[in-house]
């Protein structure tokens, strides 16, 4: 299993590119980052194969970044995603493993990916396995270890939240919706409404009338707020 994960200063990009990346069936998208800071420790966290990285950040730039990481591998292993050719020069004298310009398709990606998974696989390179991510939560007396993959969606409880899953079980755990936002927002969750947080693996499509809402890949269809619409359609 290949691990990936996807720096951008802007939410709406992060979640397209997730969408991309989603059909390549061996590549997990371990996290997410918004700015230099948060990307220097989410790499030290989770030791990702590949990086994909925006140009702009929210604390500065993809080449911020990459003086950060300072000499080594790291940069062999970056995407870089830029509007124009511009940065190319300046980007492959880092080292970067690729420069796609525009929109990439997820044909691009995929081939990016491949190329990458070649050139390990023919320096002996062995991606790490990768044991299935839980949370745990607790349900009065008791707590539950879930892997975070089987979550579909989270719904506000009162002062709890409630688990949805994708076996069709419900757990009710201690803890207000926040919590578990602030918690998830970089595992691939997203805050849809007021009471619903999605897990977006589950996503199947998102629509926009005759009223906004996300279905999910267990048939739920769950409201999406207007704040948050712009993210999804």
């Amino acid at each position: 299993m290949f691990s990936a994960l996807i720096i951008d200063g802007q939410q709406r990009n992060r979640i397209e590119m997730r969408r991309k990346l989603a059909g390549i069936g061996y590549l997990h998208v371990v996290g997410e980052a918004d700015a230099v800071t948060a990307a220097l420790a989410a790499m030290q966290r989770y030791a990702p194969n590949l990086l994909f990285v925006g140009m702009g950040l929210a604390d500065g730039t993809a080449f911020d970044l990459m003086e950060r990481m300072g000499p080594g591998p790291l940069a062999a292993h970056v995407v870089l995603l830029a509007e124009t050719e511009r940065h190319a020069v300046r980007a492959f004298k880092y080292g970067v493993f690729d420069y796609l310009v525009g929109e990439p398709s997820p044909e691009e990606l995929r081939d990016t990916v491949e190329r990458l998974r070649g050139k390990l696989a023919f320096a002996g390179i062995e991606p790490v396995r990768m044991a299935a991510e839980r949370i745990a939560l607790r349900a009065g007396s008791d707590v539950h270890m879930v892997q975070l993959d089987e979550v579909v969606r989270c719904e506000s409880s009162g002062n709890c939240t409630t688990f949805h899953l994708s076996d069709g079980t419900a757990i009710r755990a201690s803890g207000v919706l926040k919590e578990f936002e602030d918690r998830l927002k970089d595992r691939g969750f997203l805050r849809c409404h007021q009471a619903h947080l999605i897990n977006l693996e589950h996503l199947v499509r998102a629509r926009r009338y005759p009223m906004p809402l996300a279905t999910m890949d267990n048939g739920e269809q769950i409201p999406i707020s207007a704040r948050k619409l712009g993210l999804l359609v």
